[in-house]
């Protein structure tokens, strides 16, 4: 019993990372890096901000941390990842766990010093995060060899690009081709003939800034770069669901068109838009601003389920807050945490939480609030006008209760005669298209023989003289479904209705 019981436990403390020779890195380690790392971890994809065939980023590690403490294999983030320890999903996640002779020889590595000669890999030495995740930094000025040139930062910028590529810059474009670049720049239109001959005729030195500033004074510069946040907010005139029903958001389209040419301030703006109903005594402009989040889908069709679209409106306001706010799409971490970007599921969730917080219907656009863009005083006279017609329509009089008594009155004394007033309209003919036969039974009913399993059609011909309507009665078995032609006024003159019957 001693021999295998020691065969095993010489076999187990090789295969589970026994002191073993200096493992070589570049032939033992990096082709195991390549075939099963660097598909998510290389120079085509870095999930987690991680790259395996990069030596520095690996000693510095992804956005999870080190991913190698030297000297330590089994407390690696790295060990932990690919051998599922700890809690930790199994690296990589699709296909076979790796085999415990590579797991073995990776700890090893990292056990004993984690060597990896600089020849070895990639040289890269960081993993470029996306743009939304790095704090603004104002850079310093280029320097350039045509001081002359410049006139403020960005021109030096420009300049040393082109000193760069050893080019010159253009000279100066001629006043009719400024003022047309900068009106569709500025304005999405292109300037009056008075404005080009105003620009040309201008000989002051700040001539060019005396027109931009007229172009930024233009209404139209707003609706110019509204329609960028419009179109990132999903801005629509319509509800979006089956038959797309229209809906007034102009209101708040001209509150961002506003927004623009007033030069309001973006923490202003960005409050306002996520939360103007939540500030205390909200003005009517504010209220309006939270039409860029009131501005979801809407199902206003008749089997519509309230939860099911409520709770697509809300992931709808946490995805579209990511896109624009935050510039990325976290619209993947519904599901799980997100592979490339530092979301998780739990964050999705808090943030859907905060929207979660309304009981306006994602159905019935009706319960959103009406509010009035205006002049106040303007508004108040206007109503003060219609109230007195508004009162009348009110007031019940005796007139009115009069006519009421009288014409229920009618309708009592006519309703015998009204249910009685259906008459059974004997065929005149019956006839199949297929080789069912169609027989008139002597109580008006058509009597088919078809086959359970076919579909067979039927016109029947029935008297239509002083009809003012027609109901159709029929039976067969729950499976088979009627298809009917109804007369509407003549035997000529048909309208096709279907029908299911049942037993």
């Amino acid at each position: 019993m001693t021999r295998p019981i020691l065969l095993w436990s010489l076999f187990a403390l090789a295969a589970y990372g026994a002191p073993q020779d200096d493992v070589d890195f570049e032939k033992d380690v990096f082709p195991i890096f390549k075939n099963s790392c660097v598909p998510c971890h290389g120079d085509r994809m870095q999930q987690g901000q991680l790259r395996l065939d990069a030596k520095k980023v690996v000693m510095t590690g992804g956005q999870t941390g080190p991913a190698i403490i030297v000297g330590k294999g089994a407390e690696s983030l790295l060990y932990k990842r690919m051998a599922a320890l700890d809690g930790f999903s199994q690296m990589p996640p699709f296909g076979k766990k790796l085999p415990e002779t590579q797991l073995a020889t990776i700890r090893n590595w990292i056990d004993q010093g984690a060597k990896w000669p600089d020849s070895v890999g990639s040289d890269v030495a960081e993993v470029k995060r996306h743009w939304s995740y790095m704090k603004p930094v104002r850079p310093a000025a280029p320097a350039v060899k045509d001081e002359k040139w410049p006139t403020n930062a960005i021109d030096r910028f420009i300049l040393a690009r082109l000193e760069k590529e050893n080019l010159t810059p253009a000279p100066e474009a001629a006043k009719f081709k400024l003022i047309r670049r900068l009106s569709f720049d500025l304005r999405g239109l292109p300037p009056t003939l008075a404005e080009v001959d105003e620009f040309i005729g201008d000989k002051a030195p700040n001539a060019y800034e005396r027109l931009v500033d007229r172009m930024l004074a233009s209404p139209h510069y707003g609706e110019r770069w509204a329609q960028f946040w419009l179109d990132l907010a999903r801005y629509a005139d319509s509800n979006g669901y089956e038959s797309d029903e229209p809906r007034e958001m102009w209101a708040w389209r001209d509150w961002v068109i506003d927004a623009f040419n007033k030069n309001l301030s973006f923490d202003r703006f960005t409050i306002d838009q996520l939360a103007g109903d939540l500030i205390d005594k909200p003005t009517d402009e504010q209220i309006v601003a939270t039409g860029f989040h009131r501005n979801t889908l809407i199902n206003s069709e008749a089997g519509s389920k309230e939860d099911e679209y409520h709770d697509a409106a809300v992931k709808d306001r946490v995805d579209t807050t990511g896109a624009v706010f935050l510039g990325s799409t976290i619209g993947c971490s519904q599901c799980h945490n997100h592979k490339y970007d530092p979301f998780t599921q739990k964050d999705y969730y808090s943030l859907y939480a905060v929207f979660n917080n309304t009981a306006e219907s994602s159905i019935d656009i009706t319960e959103t609030r009406k509010v009035y863009r205006g002049d106040r005083a303007e508004l108040a006279k206007r109503e003060a006008a219609v109230a007195p017609f508004l009162q009348a329509l009110d007031t019940q009089t005796p007139e009115i209760s009069s006519a009421q008594a009288t014409w229920e009155r009618d309708i009592s004394a006519r309703l015998p005669a009204m249910q009685n007033a259906w008459q059974t309209a004997v065929p005149v003919s019956a006839t199949t298209k297929n080789k069912s036969k169609a027989t008139i039974e002597a109580d008006g009913w058509v009597k088919v023989d078809a086959k359970p399993t076919e579909k067979e059609t039927v016109e029947i011909d029935v008297p239509a003289a002083g009809a003012s309507g027609f109901r159709i009665e029929g039976w067969t078995p729950a499976a088979m479904e009627v298809e009917t032609w109804t007369p509407a006024s003549s035997r000529t003159s048909r309208r096709k209705t279907r029908s299911k019957a049942t037993k």
